[in-house]
């Protein structure tokens, strides 16, 4: 066996995933491996690759010229052997050449191609590959790619993984189907905070006039089509790129955008402010031309790259700095596989570093201590678009999720994600503590009036009223959903409290919410309007919920 390059070496949880995988597949033909973008899927893969030379060739299956090359290069720099390509015109040996066992990255359309009664992948036997990996694997749920691993599932020594950041398909059909089980799952909620990942930002950019509410939907997101419509007219583009040319200077920014016509437009706009500074690339690329524009976009020819569904798997580039999603979407696996693009860290920061804190510490002095994305939303009406909170809340209450997710929306500067989502837990954990300490303090017995009583009989509520015992259903319903305590009350005290309050806050008065909220931070709130109780609402929060000293 041939020994590896040695260029790469594995991470410690990589050697794990592939021994998860392994493990697995003493009881599994098919098995699944979940990585963020950006924990080296292609690496893990390759070692598994490696592992199992001695036990046949590796037929690695990809739907994108980018996947197919950057995992033959992967592979040798991993195993030392490199792989033959089975794609269009190139076609591999169709067995193993002088007893060494070469493996096959393939193109999935290749694959399935006719070729003369059957298809081309006909021409290998299924006992001819030991290993089968599907990159982007949440794709692995087509036809095609279904029809490929019956064919070569035939052989019951064969053994399949399929690898993707993003389990998530948006139009429903179930993974399940070919892949029968899960070995090993690393997010990019793990990989940010073990040091893998480098930390993101957020920075809203709301276009007022951009309505996504009459957008149509399919497969769960919004028709491309339509969405390039949209962006595609030159108010909205201007608004977009002063959104993000003047912040991003001269650092690499990746720009994504629904159609050709929204890119065109966004690239030529951007040009006319600082010439040469961006180009375009589509599916429609041809690839000579591809190479190039990454060369150049590598070297800093130009700085922006602005792109239509291309860059958003297998694209790496760890210098990028902006990810600007000038592309709204209610897809989950999406917005994941866009932001990734950014999360990766520099070439070189954290290598040999053993510690989680080591390389946190050495991300945070790094060149790129943390990744932008800049987020481009209009009205969403209806929709619920997908935000970071999403991708790195994890489990959390409605309520953290809520505030958390204003917070990003409000703030006038670039903000932690993890930030806002520790100061909203504290928030919710601060409201939760002076409740209970209120809950507490509340009267637990109070006298009762007991008085035989028809409740048909007005001039018996009439008396009760009169006594102070009687309290309107409606006021107290009032009261309690302003959180106002009225525990130890009489009827009259409560009618009393409820008209002075209504009457507070029907001229526009701040609500009992706000000034309890405000009071914390020692403002007078006694003649304070709701407006300026929400505006001081807003600059505590842009200031980290700390009270502003000019305010």
């Amino acid at each position: 066996m041939t020994q590896p390059c040695n260029t790469i070496q594995p991470y410690d949880f990589q050697l794990e995933a592939v021994a998860s995988i392994e493990e697995r597949w003493r009881s599994h033909q098919w098995t699944m491996l979940v990585m963020a973008t950006g924990l080296g899927k292609t690496v893990t893969f390759s070692e598994l690759i490696r592992r199992r030379q001695h036990l046949g060739r590796a037929l690695v299956i990809a739907h994108r010229e980018e996947l197919i090359y950057q995992a033959a290069e992967k592979i040798y720099h991993v195993t030392g052997i490199k792989p033959e390509i089975e794609k269009g015109s190139e076609w591999s040996r169709e067995h193993s050449h002088m007893h060494r066992t070469l493996p096959v990255v393939a193109s999935i359309q290749t694959l399935t191609s006719a070729r003369g009664h059957g298809y081309r992948m006909n021409r290998f036997a299924p006992s001819d590959f030991a290993t089968i990996i599907i990159d982007e694997a949440h794709r692995s749920a087509s036809k095609t790619y279904m029809l490929v691993a019956q064919y070569f599932g035939r052989n019951a020594n064969m053994r399949g993984v399929g690898v993707t950041a993003t389990p998530i398909r948006t139009d429903g059909k179930a993974l399940g189907r070919l892949f029968d089980s899960v070995a090993f799952v690393r997010d990019a909620r793990w990989g940010i905070d073990n040091g893998y990942l480098v930390p993101i930002r957020h920075h809203p950019v709301i276009v007022r006039n951009l309505r996504l509410s009459d957008i149509a939907s399919k497969g769960g997101d919004f028709t491309d089509k339509e969405l390039d419509e949209k962006f595609s007219h030159e108010k909205i583009m201007h608004k977009v790129e002063r959104g993000f040319i003047p912040m991003v200077g001269d650092d690499k920014t990746v720009v994504f955008v629904p159609g050709v016509k929204s890119a065109e437009l966004l690239v030529n706009i951007i040009n006319r402010r600082k010439p040469g500074a961006a180009r375009i690339v589509t599916g429609k690329t041809p690839r000579d031309e591809r190479r190039q524009l990454y060369n150049d976009f590598d070297s800093g020819v130009f700085h922006v790259i602005v792109n239509v569904g291309v860059l958003s798997e297998g694209w790496d580039n760890p210098s990028l700095k902006y990810v600007v999603l000038a592309r709204p979407t209610k897809s989950k696996g999406l917005f994941m596989q866009m932001v990734g693009r950014g999360t990766r860290t520099l070439d070189g920061v954290i290598h040999g570093i053993e510690s989680v804190d080591g390389r946190r510490e050495a991300i945070a002095r790094s060149d790129k201590p943390f990744c932008t994305i800049i987020n481009v939303t209009g009205d969403p009406g209806q929709h619920k678009l997908v935000t970071p909170i999403d991708m790195l809340g994890g489990t959390m209450s409605d309520r953290v999720r809520k505030i958390a997710e204003e917070t990003l929306e409000t703030s006038d500067e670039p903000i932690d994600v993890d930030k806002a989502i520790a100061d909203a837990e504290e928030m919710v954990q601060e409201h939760d503590r002076i409740e209970s300490e209120r809950k507490r303090n509340i009267i637990a017995e109070a006298d009762v009036d007991w008085c035989d009583l028809d409740m048909f009989d007005v001039a018996d509520l009439v008396a009760m009223r009169e006594k102070g015992v009687y309290c309107d259903p409606q006021h107290v319903a009032y009261l309690e959903k302003l959180d106002i305590d009225i525990g130890g009350m009489d009827g009259r005290a409560i009618s009393d409290k409820y008209a002075a309050v209504k009457k507070w806050i029907d001229g526009g008065g701040a609500t009992p919410k706000q000034v309890r909220f405000l009071r914390k931070y020692g403002y007078d709130c006694s003649r304070m309007t709701s407006t300026q109780a929400k505006d001081l609402f807003l600059q505590i929060k842009r200031n980290g919920w700390r009270r502003p000293r000019n305010e």
